[in-house]
């Protein structure tokens, strides 16, 4: 009897066109992310991982389809065919919701100029130059180390956030995040408004350089007592300019980036002091400071200014 044509494809035959298919939706995917984002091309490792996983995921369901006959005779097997459609179901649903959310969010290259005009409209000093090394290294110990690794947004932080809407404080948002409630969403708040600032500080992360966004920071943070940006807070508190500031000030402006009204140095000279020690505290476990700079820097006054 002849050979059919028309006979079934081997496993083989399978899992190579799923492969094909599997790494042309990636492709798709990541053009169409970086369309909607505007920034920068994924890298390698990033691209890799994308079409990895749709290639993976493609081969499972080709693999399940081939033996849908026998998954359904047997409990464990229909079990198994409904979580495949399940979880195909909600990462359809969460591509689209993703999609809506990039192409609803404003893209992020007006940030900059955003930047410009509030701090000419709080009549403050723009900092011009990189923000000093001891000052960055206090802001990443008081917002998050990862500031350097992550992609605008800290997934562990995101759910500490999630649970803190839930259960009350305990959400740790990143600068970008930050960053984005000040220059999009200024004055919102709830989830929704949070759910904007993470897509856009996903966007900041895309399109502009770590130090830039480090820079539009804290020229647009709020430091308490009229202090706007980093300039106003060294002259403000310190009688002194951004590159002057020791560690104990850096720690101090640190803290007073996070809520200048809890840490005011003057009306809760306690709890400045307890927080503003807990970053040196951080800087001495990380390299930064010997304990014996930490000591001293901790018995610094809190602020110079009369």
């Amino acid at each position: 009897m002849p050979h059919s044509t028309n006979a079934p494809s081997t496993r083989a035959d399978r899992l190579l066109g799923a492969a094909g298919l599997g790494t042309c939706l990636g492709a798709l995917v990541i053009r169409g992310t970086e369309k909607l984002l505007g920034g920068a091309p994924f890298s390698t490792s990033e691209s890799i991982a994308v079409i990895g996983a749709t290639v993976v995921a493609a081969a499972a369901i080709s693999e399940c389809a081939a033996q849908r006959a026998r998954l359904r005779s047997q409990r464990a097997g229909r079990w198994l065919w409904r979580g495949l459609i399940a979880t195909g179901a909600a990462l359809a649903l969460l591509g689209t919701a993703t999609g809506g959310l990039l192409a609803l969010t404003p893209k992020a290259a007006d940030a900059e100029a955003r930047a410009d005009a509030q701090t000419e409209a709080h009549q403050a000093e723009d900092l011009e130059s990189a923000v000093p090394a001891n000052v960055t290294a206090a802001l990443l110990a008081a917002h998050g180390t990862r500031f350097y690794r992550a992609p605008g947004i800290d997934p562990t932080g995101l759910l500490r956030l999630a649970r803190g809407s839930a259960t009350g404080p305990g959400g740790s948002p990143t600068l970008e995040q930050q960053l984005a409630r000040t220059l999009y969403t200024p004055g919102r708040a709830g989830p929704a408004a949070q759910i904007e600032q993470a897509v856009l500080a996903v966007k900041l992360a895309r399109t502009y350089p770590k130090p830039r966004l480090l820079r539009m920071y804290v020229n647009t943070a709020a430091f308490g007592h009229g202090c706007w940006g980093l300039p106003a807070a060294a002259a403000g508190y310190f009688h002194t300019t951004p590159d002057r500031l020791d560690w104990a000030q850096a720690a101090l402006i640190a803290v007073l980036s996070q809520d200048p009204r809890t840490n005011d140095p003057f009306t809760h000279p306690g709890a400045a002091a307890t927080h503003r020690n807990q970053i040196l505290a951080r800087l001495a476990a990380t390299g930064h400071l010997t304990p014996a700079q930490a000591r001293r820097s901790e018995a610094a006054p809190l602020t110079h200014r009369g």
